[in-house]
């Protein structure tokens, strides 16, 4: 893989949000979040990430305050519980802002797409050293991982 040259320029590098958490990308540990069925029984969702995922875009959100610059974000799960329930608290409260961009959807939504910060909600993990079934699909975790142009947060 090869960067382009525009990657390789110094001003190329934005970092949103203040602390070594916050680098080009971060792995968030979620020891205390716990999986869900929805209503349906039909998807699983994970209430404590949505309150992570929230508190990343609130933070995202002071930061970009008064900077006069756009700034598009992109959160992607593999549940349409866990979509659902993020777009229920996130786009209540960012949705009518102009330069302040919130998109919500699955890997395969983002295809083709791409935004400053993407944050990345798995929703589970396995312990017991099986797979989930989105991050051991290489072309969606492919997507996932390359839709951002400068950030991303994962999650886990």
């Amino acid at each position: 893989m090869i960067d382009a040259p525009s990657v390789l320029r110094e001003k190329f590098q934005k970092c949103y949000l203040p602390g070594a958490m916050y680098g080009p990308y971060s792995f968030i540990n979620i020891s205390n979040g716990r999986e869900e069925p929805d209503e349906a029984g039909n998807s699983l969702k994970n209430m404590v990430e949505v309150a992570v995922v929230l508190a990343i875009v609130r933070n995202l959100y002071k930061a970009w305050v008064g900077s006069r610059r756009s700034l598009t974000i992109g959160i992607i799960s593999p549940y349409a519980a866990q979509i659902a329930a993020v777009e229920n608290e996130v786009g209540q409260k960012y949705e009518k802002l102009k330069d302040f961009v919130v998109k919500v959807n699955s890997a395969d939504g983002f295809y083709g797409g791409e935004e400053d910060v993407i944050i990345i909600s798995t929703v589970r993990s396995n312990c017991s050293g099986g797979s989930d079934g989105f991050l051991s699909n290489p072309q969606r975790t492919n997507v996932a991982l390359t839709r951002a142009r400068y950030n991303w947060y994962s999650i886990l």
